[in-house]
């Protein structure tokens, strides 16, 4: 019955005769392919996800031929309805064995920070820095006024600590601490905005993104700078509501683990304000870390929260602009340059990172930060993962 009714509503989508004949025969095609869970998520992702085949960027592949799956998905263009989110690319080719490529300077800047935090990220930063991927680490102090005078006085004599023991990294400030958080946030964009160069990636980086599958990183990079048509990009973030929302369009993370409704406007929903669901969710992934990376490019319409995000130096201006005249980032970067400019920003599903919380979640359990970051302490699977960098 379910599978009747997403027919119908892709035949009466259709306005030629050729869509209609290619939908028609969907069933007779992929029956004998796929098992009925499999059958049941094509169709949903064939009923709710737009496929823009006039912007598709050229992708290199492995193999001219196209699967069944992916030359559906390609030649379906008919838009049903007006989706938040929806398939950009089935597939980015990327030969990650080769080295980046020269002239790019990659940047990893980190809102900093909170040290219990960034204490995960150290081993990414230095695995990342030692193969060539990662030219300089920028932390910038941003501590936070919310924490107790001891934290911030440890939290900014441990930044202070990393920039004297790598030489890769930089400790940046911004000029006046007596602004508001969002008026200092400001000066990071400004900086990039004055100091990138146009092959530049920049790769904004929250304090408590707690993992990442870097052996995926350079790809990532190189996506970057090679889609010149692609505004900005983000990972494929763990513990972010409109990403966890694709993830379960996707299959990869159960209904029946924790629902994930993609948030209105893309902004907080109930992912963003339940402690529960966030370390569900956590659990689900420590335990399940290989289901996450996906090779698709999905593309979202309205605001993300922008944990893992990058752009190019090409943008970097442009980016400052929107921050400046919007009063904050995500909603100039994301809502504003989506809805009123309609740029182009994917999230790159094979880039997996986890983010820890949002304030949310922890104003909910106070506590969920500690037991999160015990769990990624004691997780086999994410660390096994870590080791091999």
């Amino acid at each position: 019955m379910i599978c009747s009714n997403v027919l119908f509503l892709l035949v009466i989508g259709c306005h030629t005769n050729k869509c209609k004949q290619h939908v028609t025969g969907l069933h007779s095609r992929f029956a004998n392919v796929t098992g009925y869970a499999t059958h049941l998520q094509l169709f949903y992702l064939l009923g709710f996800f737009t496929v823009i085949t006039q912007q598709q960027p050229v992708l290199k592949r492995k193999s001219s031929v196209l699967s069944a799956e992916e030359q559906l998905l390609m030649n379906l263009s008919q838009k049903l309805y007006n989706p938040p989110v929806f398939l950009y690319s089935p597939k980015y080719e990327c030969d990650s064995k080769n080295t980046a490529k020269a002239g790019i300077e990659v940047i990893w800047a980190i809102f900093a920070g909170r040290r219990d935090r960034l204490a995960f990220q150290e081993k990414i930063w230095v695995a990342l820095h030692r193969k060539g991927i990662l030219d300089e680490l920028h932390l910038w102090d941003f501590t936070s006024r919310t924490r107790n005078s001891y934290d911030k006085v440890k939290d900014a004599e441990f930044i202070k600590d990393k920039v004297k023991k790598y030489d890769f990294a930089l400790l940046q400030q911004p000029p006046d601490r007596r602004q508001p958080l969002d008026k200092q946030w400001l000066s990071f964009y400004q900086y990039y905005a004055e100091t990138t160069s146009y092959n530049d990636v920049v790769v904004k980086v929250d304090d408590d993104v707690v993992f990442v599958n870097a052996s995926e990183f350079k790809c990532f990079v190189n996506y970057v700078h090679e889609m010149q048509d692609v505004f900005t990009v983000s990972a494929n973030i763990v513990n972010n509501g409109v990403v966890a929302h694709i993830q379960q369009l996707l299959g990869i993370v159960p209904n029946n683990v924790v629902n994930l409704e993609y948030p209105k406007g893309g902004f907080e929903g109930s992912l963003w304000d339940s402690a529960d669901k966030c370390f569900s969710l956590h659990k689900y992934f420590t335990e399940h870390p290989d289901m996450f990376c996906k090779p698709y490019i999905m593309r979202y319409k309205e605001r993300l929260s922008i944990n893992f995000i990058a752009f190019s130096g090409r943008r970097a201006k442009q980016i400052y602009i929107l921050v400046r005249d919007h009063k904050g980032d995500e909603p100039g970067i994301t809502a504003y340059a989506n809805r009123e400019m309609g740029v182009t920003s994917v999230v790159y599903m094979r880039l997996v990172v986890a983010h820890l919380t949002f304030g949310g979640q922890t104003r909910k359990n106070q506590k969920l930060g500690d037991k999160l970051l015990a769990l990624y302490q004691n997780a086999t699977k994410t660390n096994q993962t870590l080791a091999k960098m």
